[in-house]
Formats: structure tokens, sequence, C-alpha cells
């Protein structure tokens, strides 16, 4: 017969072999947990799984993606008979809504809204240019109520605006500034010119308006 004592005796190293089998058992199937308990980590030991980390250029897009800021700058306008590159614009001398340098170009009123956001997008473009030759805004007179107009940001992003209004105003009509600068919501305002032209003047007698709305809050 053994002993109490014996047989603790024998059964230590078999249970401290056992407890170091079942370590290394532990550590090599699985090799990617991260930081091995009880030793100092090396640059190996720190990997993790491909399905667990992004790589050194997703892990950019991925920042570079949420440094946008919500709302872009317009660079662009397209929509039925309509493409245009589109430059940003302030207020003459007189006071006055300036308009593109490039007539092939629209015009973005700076202190207006960004696409995408609440306010009003204000966008002017010329009708034609010198010798009669069709401008950017050329085929705004054939957009109709409900027709789409697109917006491109400065970040590739497009914002979709729904026609829902349409004003042939006259340049001395009181009103022309109030149908210009009115918003609700998300709105996109496109001004050319319409009408007949008064040399006296040097331009044409009436201001087409569009208005247009953007779906969401």
């Amino acid at each position: 017969m053994y002993s109490a004592t014996a047989i603790q005796r024998n059964i230590t190293p078999v249970l401290l072999v056992l407890f170091a089998v079942c370590l290394s058992i532990f550590y090599s199937a699985s090799p990617s947990f991260g930081y091995k308990i009880f030793s100092t980590p090396s640059k190996s030991d720190i990997s993790a799984t491909q399905n667990n980390t992004l790589g050194d250029s997703d892990g950019a897009s991925v920042f570079a993606e949420l440094a946008k800021p919500i709302y872009g700058a317009p660079v662009r306008i397209y929509a039925t008979g309509i493409d245009a590159k589109i430059e940003e614009i302030g207020l003459t001398d007189s006071g006055q809504l300036g308009v593109p340098n490039n007539p092939l170009n629209a015009g973005w009123y700076s202190r207006s809204a960004l696409v995408g956001a609440r306010g009003n997008v204000i966008i002017d473009g010329h009708y034609d240019s010198i010798g009669g030759k069709p401008a950017a805004f050329w085929n705004l007179k054939n957009l109709k109520i409900n027709d789409k107009v697109f917006l491109i940001d400065d970040y590739n992003r497009e914002t979709v605006y729904t026609i829902t209004a349409i004003h042939y105003v006259d340049i001395q009509d009181s009103d022309r500034i109030e149908k210009l600068t009115s918003s609700v919501g998300k709105t996109l305002t496109l001004v050319t010119c319409n009408g007949v032209w008064v040399p006296s003047e040097g331009t044409y007698n009436k201001r087409l308006i569009i208005k247009a709305e953007a779906k969401g809050l």
C-alpha cells in the first residue's frame, strides 16, 4: 500500500507535465490570439488575423472618408440637355449676382448653401454667348416640373433635386429677389436669361428662375 504522502509526491510531477502540455497545445492551436500570456510580446506575437484588421491602404481610405465634410461645394451640374462644370461666383460691385467667366460653365454663389445641405443652393449660367452661341444654360428653358437635376460636389458625391416650380420674371419685377432667395428644406435655385434682348440694357428683359428640392432631412 502507498501512503497518501507518497501518492501526492508521485502525482504532482504528472500534473505539472500535463499542465505544460495543455499550455503548449493551446498556443499551437491559437497562433493569432494576440499577446502571449506569461511572456514578453514580440512583433510576431502582436499579429492579428486578416479578418479582424485593415491593411494600411484600407485604413487610410476609411479615415480619409471619415475626414470628408458632410457637404461639399458643387463642381458639376447635369440634367436633360445640360452638363456643365461649376465655378465659384460672388456679387458684383453694384451688388448684383455675378456670372461665370466661361459661358460654358455654371456659377455657384459661394455664400449660398452647399450641395445637399439645408438652405438654398444658388447657381446661375449664361443663356448664350457672344454671337448668340448656346451657353451652359441654353437648355434650361426645356426643363419641366418633376424633372431631375443632379449636382456633384467636390468629393464626387451626387445629390438629386426635383424641379418644383418654374418662374419667368421681368428684370424690373419687385418679386424677383424673393423668388430667387426663397427656400424650403434643401433647395436648388437655377437662374438664366430669358425673353428678348434689350440693346440699351445689354441684357435680356426676363430671367428664368427654376426651383428644385432634394429629399431628406
